[in-house]
């Protein structure tokens, strides 16, 4: 652990002191680029990175300090999950501006109520900020099912393991011990903690749907939801039957679709996205006993969902 958080300080220093000196010579460079190549966004995503390498030190100073002033653990947590929603608030309104991002809400009644396990499709990195944004609350925190990579950046690695997140192996998410962590993660939770998973364990995207499709154990899935990956029943299954009273929160989105890599970033994918969201609740009561006909079912109304804003989007082109 130290030696990981070791190496990504390091890397953050290493960044600042190459990147800041530059800045006004490199935002020259990148503006004139995005003038006379494909890459329209590379002055914008240069100046989002600059914006994280602010958060990020700010961030890490933050949890620095919290550290070294709160002992108790229920204070140092608190004192957390607040840097953890400056430090997300901050990065999203701030792509927001440079892009142009829009977002429009659909179903937010279904965010009222006690703590649940919410369950969103995955697509962009983007989407990762969405329960920290339109979800999370100081009164209702949210825990994060995440992949162990995220461990490399510095701040999230410090924040995310002084809460109740779980980082995992994605490749060993089947194994009995990983599955055990995930249900302990539901089991501990308090009536106003929510739990979040991204079944789908990836980012959406169609050479990724494309490359399952010639699998012949998910070909019938991925010819059933042409626009969502096959879900991993793993991790999903381990926190449905872990759950003995609380309420499943889908998020289904669209407008990220096509925008998930570093080029499609520097593309102007990014730009000016309307970004469409969709939450239902689905109440304890109403849950089916078999997890994998219930995540099954949703699915089939996320697809319903997509198909119909696909066709929308078609009929209407910007």
């Amino acid at each position: 652990m130290y030696l990981r958080r070791l190496a990504s300080g390091l890397a953050v220093m290493a960044s600042t002191v190459i990147l800041v000196p530059l800045a006004p010579f490199l935002l020259l460079i990148a503006y004139v680029l995005a003038k006379t190549t494909i890459w329209r966004t590379l002055h914008l995503a240069l100046l989002l990175a600059y914006g994280f390498l602010y958060y990020e030190w700010a961030g890490v100073c933050a949890l620095i300090y919290t550290g070294l002033r709160h002992r108790d653990t229920n204070t140092l947590q608190e004192a957390t999950y607040e840097i953890q929603r400056w430090w997300a608030h901050g990065l999203f309104k701030l792509a927001r501006y440079l892009f142009d991002l829009r977002f429009k809400l659909h179903g937010a009644d279904a965010l009222n109520g006690p703590g649940a396990v919410i369950i969103s499709r995955h697509t962009n990195i983007a989407d990762n900020f969405f329960p920290l944004i339109y979800i999370a609350s100081p009164a209702k925190p949210v825990r994060y099912i995440l992949k162990q990579e995220l461990m490399n950046i510095l701040s999230l690695d410090v924040a995310g393991n002084r809460l109740p997140n779980l980082f995992v192996d994605r490749s060993g998410l089947q194994t009995t011990k990983e599955l055990e962590r995930v249900s302990t993660l539901l089991t501990s939770c308090k009536p106003e903690d929510s739990v979040l998973i991204y079944p789908e364990g990836t980012r959406y995207s169609a050479e990724k749907h494309q490359l399952l499709s010639r699998k012949p154990n998910l070909k019938e899935q991925t010819q059933r939801w042409p626009d969502l990956l096959p879900p991993r029943l793993g991790g999903v299954s381990a926190l449905l039957e872990a759950n003995t009273s609380k309420d499943v929160v889908f998020l289904c989105h669209t407008g990220f679709e096509g925008s998930g890599t570093i080029k499609d970033f520097l593309d102007g994918s990014w730009l000016q996205k309307e970004v469409f969201l969709y939450f239902w609740r689905v109440s304890f009561a109403d849950i089916d006993a078999d997890p994998k006909d219930f995540i099954f079912s949703q699915w089939d109304r996320m697809q319903l969902m997509l198909s119909k804003d696909r066709k929308s989007a078609e009929r209407n082109p910007a």
